[in-house]
């Protein structure tokens, strides 16, 4: 192992089960009454206790449904002292963007921000990381509009991952009963494939999202090709919920540093 690849296996290992994405929609099916966003105090315990049990370096939390966000609500949220965070509103009651970390994990913390992303960029051992988090909209003009701001963004010199529901799907087998393909997806690809970043496979669930009558994996992790050739045992864990209807994902790996 080079002297660079046992950098990177260090720093994949030390940072691994480093963050979970959340959609905070209520689950549909389980006739819980809607109340949005994290405002029940059910989903404020549910995310604490992931939290305090996972021991994340930080968390996305997409649908927030707010349009300000203070340290008091980040503590219902965040359990340890150790915090800080930054949001992107929500518009009128829908959408928002919340990112929360451990401040004395992450260093020389810089944040950039859009109508529907907020990118994280942070120093952590010896390696630059630019984390983009996305809540996409499923109007084609204006997902189009994203993934042109984006672009520029992954031509990173060291590691980039972007997270969030992408509201698209890559493959028709990505949708239940879906057949065929649309521009939507076609534009998802070739935006994959510009970036030089690579989908991470799925396991846990087929599907990320579910209502009633339809199920789609519109939730997912783009990451830097490097990152996956290294960290050999990297993972994506879409995890059970009872509270959201989308899925909250957890990537870790259980890889040994020789």
């Amino acid at each position: 192992m080079t002297t660079r690849q046992q950098q990177l296996t260090n720093f994949l290992r030390t940072w691994s089960r480093t963050w979970l994405t959340i959609d905070l929609e209520m689950h549909s099916l389980l006739g819980i009454k809607r109340l949005g966003g994290f405002l029940s105090h059910r989903k404020q315990c549910f995310i604490r206790n992931l939290l305090g049990k996972l021991k994340l370096s930080f968390i996305d939390l997409l649908e927030q449904k707010k349009d300000h966000i203070d340290a008091f609500l980040v503590r219902k949220l965040w359990p340890i002292l150790d915090f800080d965070f930054d949001f992107v509103p929500s518009t009128g009651a829908s959408g928002g963007l919340l990112l929360i970390w451990n401040s004395a994990r992450l260093n020389n913390i810089s944040v950039m921000k859009g109508d529907r992303w907020i990118c994280l960029e942070f120093f952590f051992n010896s390696h630059y990381i630019q984390h983009i988090l996305i809540y996409a909209s499923n109007l084609a003009s204006k997902i189009s509009s994203l993934w042109a701001v984006l672009l520029p963004l992954t031509c990173f010199s060291d590691m980039v991952f972007i997270t969030g529901e992408f509201n698209k799907i890559l493959t028709s087998k990505e949708r239940l009963n879906c057949v065929g393909f649309s521009a939507s997806m076609l534009a998802l690809q070739n935006f994959l494939n510009e970036s030089k970043l690579i989908d991470l496979p799925l396991q846990g669930h087929t599907f990320t999202w579910r209502n009633s009558y339809s199920k789609s994996r519109i939730d997912r992790i783009f990451a830097f090709i490097l990152a996956a050739n290294t960290w050999s045992s990297l993972s994506l864990f879409a995890l059970p919920n009872r509270y959201f209807d989308h899925a909250p994902l957890l990537l870790q790996s259980d890889l040994k540093i020789e």
